[in-house]
């Protein structure tokens, strides 16, 4: 018999009588305030839910894991807790990082649907639009008054951020602008996208840059998924530290797309002039407008140029890529049309 067999059990029982004591204080105290939102009610059952499925499918360890999960994450209550979660995100027998370096630049190409062309420019963390970046979503929800609302998200070990998204372009709030600063050695955690629509929220993991990489395990990425679940609907619930904010915006519901591969964005929504000349009068940038083509093979359906069918689109593209990360000037083509020179142009 394993020697440690028995450790092992004596650790489970214990992790599940804290976990259970858990659960029904707050099953309790929902119980006893049926109008409230409780902040944790959520992720017990969801652990709950998750630990019966594991007892069939997974391991003593990793039913432990999740019932230690579940009782760490039930501490983080205020935007003050930030340290707290930080410190519960650098255990790594809970969370493995997605990636140790964060992406400094990268070429996107954004498609926008047959009536407009896709857009091209190179995303460099030094863009980051500092004024659409919030550490709290409540803050971040009462930004403006659009609903829905759109947001991108990471979650790391400089904290969270939230971008605030307008159109599909997501120019200084794409996950790449959201990691704090290169020279901090800032860990992602996770990443995705967030709508939120009349007390709605809903959210995805979706992000090419930090969460697709992680994804191509995919026995591990579905336990993982369990757990980056627990965190994001532990955060998404953390008081604003501005007064009464959290009576205004309310958040009555959490649903998780497990489809990531499914944008929760506005992606079809072309930027408008007033957005391209903002992005325009920052210094070093340029925006460049694709091939004028009804052909779908020519255009960035799925936001990439890597799956871009036409080889000879394809090969112009990456071309004005290496040029931009170059810093080059680059002259419109049959391929491309510099954005920022044609507003140039119709403003003087």
């Amino acid at each position: 018999m394993d020697p440690n067999s028995e450790y092992y059990k004596l650790k489970y029982q214990r992790y599940k009588n804290k976990y259970t004591n858990l659960k029904t204080q707050l099953a309790g105290a929902q119980q006893n305030e049926p109008n409230s939102h409780n902040e944790y009610v959520c992720i017990s059952r969801y652990a709950h839910e998750k630990e019966n499925e594991l007892r069939r499918t997974g391991t003593t360890d990793q039913i432990i894991q999740l019932s230690r999960l579940s009782s760490e994450l039930a501490e983080i209550k205020t935007q003050e807790d930030i340290p707290k979660l930080i410190e519960i995100m650098s255990k790594k027998d809970l969370y493995d990082w997605v990636t140790t370096q964060p992406v400094s630049a990268k070429l996107k190409c954004k498609h926008f649907g047959m009536d407009k062309r896709d857009v091209l420019m190179v995303f460099e963390n030094e863009q980051r639009r500092t004024g659409k970046i919030f550490t709290n979503l409540f803050d971040a929800l009462e930004s403006h008054q659009a609903n829905p609302k759109y947001f991108t998200f990471i979650i790391s070990t400089a904290g969270v951020k939230y971008g605030t998204i307008t159109d599909g372009l997501e120019a200084g709030v794409s996950h790449l602008h959201l990691v704090e600063s290169m020279e901090m050695n800032e860990n992602v955690v996770v990443a995705g996208e967030i709508k939120w629509s009349d007390g709605e929220l809903f959210y995805n993991f979706s992000s090419g840059t930090y969460t697709a990489p992680q994804s191509e395990n995919k026995n591990k990425y579905e336990f993982d998924t369990i757990k980056y679940r627990m965190l994001c609907e532990t955060v998404f619930r953390i008081k604003s530290n501005q007064p009464n904010q959290t009576e205004t915006i309310k958040i009555n519901s959490i649903k998780y797309n497990s489809d990531s591969t499914t944008s929760v964005f506005p992606s079809s929504v072309y930027p408008s002039r007033e957005e391209l000349q903002d992005i325009c009068a920052q210094p070093n940038i340029q925006v460049f407008e694709g091939i004028d083509s009804s052909d779908p093979k020519t255009r960035c359906t799925t936001n990439s140029i890597t799956i871009l069918k036409n080889q000879e689109v394809k090969n112009a593209y990456q071309e004005l890529g290496t040029k931009l990360m170059e810093k080059e000037r680059v002259p419109d083509t049959k391929y491309y049309q510099n954005i920022c020179n044609n507003l140039a142009k119709l403003s003087t």
